[in-house]
Formats: C-alpha cells, structure tokens, sequence
C-alpha cells in the first residue's frame, strides 16, 4: 500500500520518540560519540 503525504522526518521523529518519552530537541545530544564518552 503506498502511502500519501508522508510526514516530515523531524515531525516524525518528535512524534514518536520526543513527545512520549517527554524530551525536547535540546535535550537531545547531537553527537552520539561525545555523549558515549561522557556516558563512560
């Protein structure tokens, strides 16, 4: 089935992992290998 006015990533993206999990884009690290290294 294909679909029609598909969503924009970023909607998407907030849609499905930001809002439920109550996180904002600035919440969010850009850069995962910086985030890991403070995470270690």
């Amino acid at each position: 089935m294909a679909m029609h006015n598909l969503p924009h990533p970023g909607e998407f993206i907030i849609q499905v992992y930001l809002d439920p999990n109550n996180l904002s884009s600035c919440e969010v690290p850009n850069d995962t290998s910086n985030s890991l290294e403070i995470a270690l």
